[in-house]
């Protein structure tokens, strides 16, 4: 059987399927996602006020975690 085509989306979780016994497909439930738009959202917010250019230049970023 082919594999199913991949869409992937920059900053977002994508399908992970295991490849041990019964091979059952992981999926992401709304709440994961929306902590991910979260986490980007709080990320970005003080490179969209002006105060840095990139959100590891922050002073306080939980970027790098």
């Amino acid at each position: 059987m082919p594999r199913q085509a991949r869409i992937l989306l920059a900053n977002m979780p994508h399908r992970i399927v295991q490849r041990a016994h019964n091979q059952k497909p992981v999926f992401l439930v709304d709440e994961d996602y929306q902590y991910c738009r979260d986490k980007l959202y709080i990320e970005l917010n003080p490179v969209r006020a002006g105060m840095v250019r990139r959100p590891r230049s922050y002073k306080w970023p939980s970027y790098r975690a």
